[in-house]
């Protein structure tokens, strides 16, 4: 008896398994998807480009080697046309120039003393002259009527004649003079050009105002190397930004320069200059827009940005706050002629089921003895059911991550990358989202 009824009992489970499954053949298979909720908060669309730094930088070094003495522009300073930066060592060259000028002052009063004492003795000379031609004319005159000797004649001719040969001498004798101490002025003025020059090669002096970018020289060493000044208001990005986004651009946007050299210190830009000729890559190839952005920190880009790097140019070109949104790898195209629309589709979760006689007989419906483990990319814990339904939106904006629209709500789940097999009412499955989990 008791066989019959463990038999029996076997049997009964045996037809029980056989109508589920029976039951459960009849239903349709879900379709895997995964999920995303929509969410309300600050939209920004981002226009980038590719190009370089332009900048007028200017290299300064001595005009000769010597030890340096002095530097007196750091990395990042703002300097002004005309500011000392660095200096050599030039001791003898301001003693040289000490004496030299010295020696120009003494030259200049000798010639002044010199001119004055031969226009003196020249005006001596020449009076005295005058006073023995006076009586050469007398003593002439007085010979004719008798009243003088030919001799007392030829000796008043004889006094002029001599005093002619003294003015020449003395006048011949001054120029030598005045010569001589020109040739010294003009050595000592020399002199004081050639240490100038020498102290003008001994100095770097900033030509423009601008800033620091290099500073290669070192107190106590030798004076190679240099330093450049980037001139104010000179330094700039310069990027080519494809035509079919120039149009949502416009001066004075914000905009964020990343140097390949620094990718983890970008500098801040404002969008200053829209090019007016595009460019074009190849025979029928795309066009793109040249743009141009002047640094807000002109101190902190001349110290990051060098004349030639690479960079690439982030704008802020749109800016839509507190929207819905939804990944842009949920959005449909559905084009009709020249229409274009897009949809997306809303995934609505199963409601859940008590379980019946035969799910409770079988313990369906019980709370499990231990928590399940929290879902992770690897093991993303059970599955959840839905149905879903398609829904036209309409696309406000869009960027590489994300699209703002209207007709949907937070809080709406979203289909993303949904497969082409979707239908309306499609029973779908899909892992918990992190809310749900919570829950």
């Amino acid at each position: 008896m008791k066989k019959w009824i463990i038999w029996g009992s076997i049997l009964g489970i045996i037809v029980i398994l056989v109508v589920i499954g029976a039951i459960n053949a009849g239903k349709p298979k879900p379709v895997a998807i995964t999920v995303a909720s929509v969410i309300k908060g600050d939209f920004t669309r981002e226009v980038s480009g590719t190009g370089n730094i332009e900048a007028k930088e200017y290299t300064l070094t001595f005009g000769r080697q010597d030890r340096v003495a002095k530097v007196a522009g750091a990395l990042g300073d703002h300097v002004v046309k005309g500011q000392l930066l660095a200096e050599l060592t030039v001791e003898k060259e301001n003693a040289d120039i000490s004496a030299s000028q010295e020696n120009l002052t003494a030259s200049a009063d000798a010639i002044t003393a010199q001119d004055n004492k031969a226009r003196a003795d020249r005006a001596k000379m020449l009076a005295d002259l005058n006073d023995a031609q006076r009586n050469l004319d007398e003593g002439r005159r007085l010979l004719d009527v008798g009243d003088k000797s030919p001799q007392e004649v030829k000796d008043l001719e004889r006094k002029v004649s001599d005093l002619e040969r003294d003015l020449r001498s003395l006048d011949s004798q001054a120029t030598s003079t005045r010569s001589n101490l020109t040739a010294q002025r003009d050595q000592s003025s020399a002199n004081v050009v050639g240490t100038q020059q020498v102290l003008r090669e001994s100095q770097v002096i900033s030509p423009v105002d601008g800033y620091i970018s290099v500073v290669d020289f070192r107190v106590g060493e030798m004076s190679t190397g240099n330093i450049k000044v980037v001139e104010d208001d000179t330094l700039r990005a310069r990027v080519n930004i494809a035509e079919s986004e120039v149009s949502l651009l416009r001066e004075g946007m914000p905009a964020r320069i990343e140097l390949d050299s620094a990718p983890d210190h970008p500098l801040e830009a404002i969008l200053t200059e829209l090019g007016v000729a595009a460019i074009i890559k190849g025979e029928g190839g795309s066009a793109s827009l040249p743009v141009k952005f002047d640094f807000t920190d002109k101190k902190d880009a001349a110290l990051m940005a060098k004349s030639g790097y690479t960079i690439t140019a982030r704008v802020k070109a749109q800016q839509i706050p507190n929207i819905i949104q939804v990944p842009i790898e949920s959005l449909v195209e559905d084009t009709t002629g020249d229409n274009k629309k897009y949809s997306v589709w809303v995934m609505v979760p199963e409601p859940v089921k008590e379980p019946g006689p035969l799910g409770k007989l079988f313990g369906a419906g019980k709370k499990p003895t231990k928590p399940a483990p929290a879902p992770t990319a690897t093991n993303p814990g059970p599955k959840l059911l839905g149905h879903v339904t398609k829904r036209e939106v309409k696309v406000d904006a869009r960027n590489l991550t994300k699209a703002a629209i209207t007709g949907l709500a937070v809080g709406d789940i979203v289909v993303t990358l949904p497969p082409d097999t979707l239908k309306t009412d499609s029973l779908v499955s899909y892992s918990p989202l992190d809310e749900e989990v919570k829950k």
